[in-house]
């Protein structure tokens, strides 16, 4: 019955190491069986007498059983090995991520920053352009009837600069209101009014082509 359960047991079991071990089982239950058959009979089995057969099957179910022991370690070993792969792979992905997601970001900062710069340039320019509009207005005004043509002159710089003023404050509200998911449409609007403001008054006709591929292209810095 004894054989019969281990070998019952070494056909139901797949892993190799539980194999082993049942294995040196049935090694030690068989030299044990030899021994019983060499005592009781005084018979010389395998050229072995007695006791000798019991400690072949002793030290055999050892070896076998160092063996499983052995192949269990190269198992865990596998397993961490495999365990530390995985894990340098996350690391990776995740270090890559975490690079992609700085650089969004830096670009990110970079764009605001470049907003904020533009931004501040044109605010300048219409503080400049009202001071400049300040200066011929008084200008004008003290010349107006001693030096009229001097005096047209400087009115013409002030509705120069009046255009300038509303020019770079409809930018700055373009700018105010600019978003980066919708920049690529942003730019178009901007293109067509502006273009419409410099060929409308002179009679140029216009037609905008865009290209299939042109929201998928990201737009430089400079824009």
């Amino acid at each position: 019955m004894h054989f019969l359960g281990l070998f019952g047991a070494l056909y139901i079991r797949k892993k190799h190491f539980v194999r082993i071990i049942i294995a040196g089982g049935l090694v030690y239950a068989f030299f044990s069986l030899l021994t019983i058959f060499s005592i009781f009979g005084e018979l010389r089995i395998l050229g072995l007498l007695e006791y000798d057969l019991y400690f072949i099957g002793c030290v055999l179910d050892i070896l076998l059983f160092s063996t499983a022991l052995g192949y269990r370690s190269y198992l865990i070993h596998q397993e961490k090995v495999e365990t530390q792969k995985l894990l340098m792979i996350e690391s990776e992905k995740n270090k890559t991520l975490l690079q992609q997601q700085h650089n969004i970001l830096q670009k990110e900062n970079a764009r605001e920053q470049a907003l904020a710069s533009m931004n501040k340039h044109l605010q300048e320019e219409v503080g400049a352009s009202l001071s400049s509009i300040h200066v011929f207005a008084d200008l004008s005004a003290n010349i107006m009837e001693t030096y009229p043509q001097k005096s047209k002159e400087y009115l013409l710089r002030i509705a120069s600069l009046g255009q300038n003023i509303m020019d770079d404050i409809g930018d700055i509200i373009w700018l105010a209101n600019l978003h980066h998911e919708n920049q690529h449409e942003a730019f178009l609007t901007r293109i067509k009014n502006y273009s419409h403001e410099i060929l409308v008054p002179k009679q140029i006709q216009m037609h905008l082509t865009v290209s299939n591929d042109y929201y998928n292209i990201p737009l430089s810095e400079e824009f």
